[in-house]
C-alpha cells in the first residue's frame, strides 16, 4: 500500500501540474510520491492502531510507564539529533526506535516514527537540522532527502516489527503446545517419560506415584535401565537407543 497507491494520485498529478506551473514531469512524481508514501507510512498505522484498539492495549497499565519513557526518549533524541546539523548523528535514531518496538510493540513504534516526521519535518521547514544545512541543495532536494530518511527509519522500524511480531508468535505457539502436550501426558494413567541418550531420565508424568511409588522429581537424572527398567527388558531398550543414536534425526 505504502509503494503502490500513491502511484494513482502521483500519475494524474505528474500529467496536470507540470502543464500548469511550468516543472517537470520527473520532478513532480519524484516530490508527490514521496510526500504521499511518506504520509502513508508514518500516519496510517497509527490512525489504524486508534482505529482498532491496539493503542490502549499497547497503553495499558502495565505497560504505560516503558511505553511513555521510550516515546519521551525518542522526542528527546529526535530533537537534540536535529538540533545540530551532522547528519551521521541522525544515526542514533534507528536504534532508539528499534530498541522501541522491541521492548513495546509497533503500536508505540508507529506513534514514535509519527512523531518523529513531524519534528523532522519541522525544524527542517524552519531552517534548522541536517537537512537545512544541505545548502549544495536546492529547497526541494533537501526535502526529498528528509522524505527518504523518514521512510528508511519507517521500514527500518516496521521491518523490525515483524520479524520481532512473527518471533513472539512462534515462541506463543510453542507455549500453547507444550501446555497442550502437558495436560494430555498428566491426565494420562499411564507412566510417560522422557530421557536423554544415556539413559537419565529428564521428564516423568504423575503416574509414575501411583504405578510404582516415586514422585516424578525423585526420578529426575537417574537411570532408567539400572533403576526403573526389569533386567530382562534391558536388551531392548539399549537396543532402541542404539538405533536413536545412529538414526539420521539426532
Amino acid at each position: 500500500a505504502v509503494l503502490f497507491a500513491p502511484l494513482v494520485s502521483c500519475i494524474f498529478i505528474s500529467a496536470l501540474y507540470p502543464t500548469a506551473h511550468g516543472q517537470s514531469v520527473a520532478g513532480t512524481f519524484l516530490n508527490w510520491y514521496l510526500a504521499d508514501a511518506l504520509g502513508i507510512a508514518t500516519a496510517t498505522p497509527v490512525v489504524m492502531a486508534a482505529y482498532s484498539g491496539s493503542m490502549l492495549k499497547a497503553w495499558n497499565p502495565a505497560r504505560a510507564m516503558e511505553s511513555a519513557g521510550l516515546l519521551i526518549l525518542l522526542i528527546l533524541g529526535g530533537s537534540l539529533a536535529l538540533f545540530q546539523r551532522d547528519m551521521a548523528i541522525l544515526g542514533i535514531l534507528f536504534p532508539l526506535i528499534i530498541v522501541t518496538v522491541v521492548r513495546v510493540g509497533w503500536t508505540t513504534g508507529a506513534l514514535g516514527v509519527f512523531v518523529l516526521s513531524i519534528i523532522t519535518s519541522g525544524f527542517t521547514a524552519f531552517g534548522h537540522g541536517p537537512f537545512a544545512a544541505l545548502h549544495h541543495l536546492s529547497n526541494g532536494e533537501r526535502i526529498v532527502e528528509m522524505q527518504l530518511f523518514l521512510m528508511a527509519l519507517t521500514f527500518s522500524a516496521a521491518i523490525v516489527a515483524s520479524v520481532h511480531e512473527e518471533r513472539r508468535r512462534i515462541l506463543e505457539l510453542t507455549r500453547e503446545k507444550e501446555r497442550s502436550i502437558r495436560i494430555i501426558t498428566e491426565s494420562s494413567p499411564d507412566i510417560m517419560l522422557v530421557n536423554d541418550l544415556s539413559g537419565h531420565i529428564l521428564y516423568t508424568t504423575r503416574a509414575v506415584k501411583r504405578m510404582l511409588g516415586y514422585q516424578p522429581v525423585e526420578l529426575y537424572r537417574r537411570s532408567f535401565q539400572g533403576e526403573i527398567l526389569h533386567p530382562d527388558e534391558i536388551p531392548a531398550y539399549l537396543d532402541a537407543l542404539d538405533a536413536v543414536r545412529n538414526s539420521d534425526e539426532t
